[in-house]
């Protein structure tokens, strides 16, 4: 969770900034991450078809920018390319591809062979789209959202119940903190807030920490699938039609097709879990 006025990372569960008491966001406007540049083309349409590209193969929360850059001692106006900093390997091995590989030509005939009504109608999409806000999901297990829940719920029941003395010790004139009734009533029910909040994330813990045995069974089941499924040979048949291609372009297409096949197989698996899975399995592969 993170406040949208500090731009300060909370565990979940918590639901207020504690600094400026701002209710909390599941996560931060694009404007608000780190971006990097992965590209920059001087084509507004190439800069449109290798952002479609990227989005395609899952690169989320990118920008098109345009920027002043020096050419061969000239200043020329590109559309530089940037995106969430954690996605940045995976980016520039795409672009990589795009820009030195059939994918751009690819494209670039797809484009030219459209109607003028169809041009315009892709490049509004592709517009709209990077107008449009985006959220960056990373999937977080089971076991994580328990021990942030259990976390918060204690933080927050703690501080509630330390209040409520503080509120007693000033009831009792032993403190003199407070002396307006409308400052017992206000701190009185943020410290109960906070012990609400705090009940409110150990349910959530409970509810996780039940689903951990679950979680850890289908990542068994996706594993076992993995290895009876996914063997050498199949991983060595992905890239046939193309075996002359970069390295990089080979490693992408090979994640990809396992995690097309894997979904196939899963259907109602978390498509962020599945990276995760796939991105593990594939490690394992090639150290083997």
């Amino acid at each position: 969770m993170w406040c949208p006025n500090c731009k300060t990372e909370y565990r979940d569960g918590v639901t207020v900034c504690s600094d400026c008491g701002a209710e909390l966001v599941p996560a931060l406007p694009v404007e608000f991450e780190d971006l990097v540049r992965v590209a920059a083309v001087a084509d507004e349409t190439e800069a449109n078809l290798l952002a479609d590209f990227l989005e395609s193969e899952g690169i989320t929360g990118l920008e098109l920018v345009e920027a002043e850059e020096e050419i061969e001692g000239e200043m020329t106006t590109v559309i530089q390319i940037d995106v969430p900093a954690n996605q940045e390997k995976k980016a520039l091995q795409l672009a990589t591809v795009f820009l030195s590989g059939e994918a751009a030509k690819e494209a670039q005939k797809e484009f030219q062979e459209m109607t003028d009504e169809e041009k315009a109608e892709k490049l509004k999409e592709s517009h709209d789209r990077q107008e449009a806000k985006k959220n960056i999901h990373v999937y977080e297990s089971a076991t994580e959202k328990y021990k942030d829940n259990l976390s918060s719920g204690q933080t927050f029941t703690i501080f509630g119940c330390l209040g409520l003395v503080f509120l007693g010790l000033n009831l009792a004139g032993i403190l003199h903190i407070f002396h307006e009734p409308f400052q017992y009533i206000i701190a009185g029910l943020m410290f109960v807030a906070f012990i609400g909040f705090g009940l409110l994330s150990f349910k959530k813990a409970k509810q996780y920490k039940e689903a951990i045995s679950a979680e850890a069974d289908l990542g068994d089941a996706v594993k076992n699938w993995l290895a009876e499924n996914i063997t050498a040979e199949k991983i060595a048949s992905f890239t046939e039609e193309d075996p002359d291609a970069p390295e990089e372009a080979k490693e992408i297409l090979i994640i990809g097709k396992i995690h097309d096949e894997l979904m196939a197989a899963f259907p109602d698996l978390d498509s962020n879990y599945a990276d995760q899975l796939v991105d593990t399995f594939y490690e394992e592969t090639q150290n083997k």
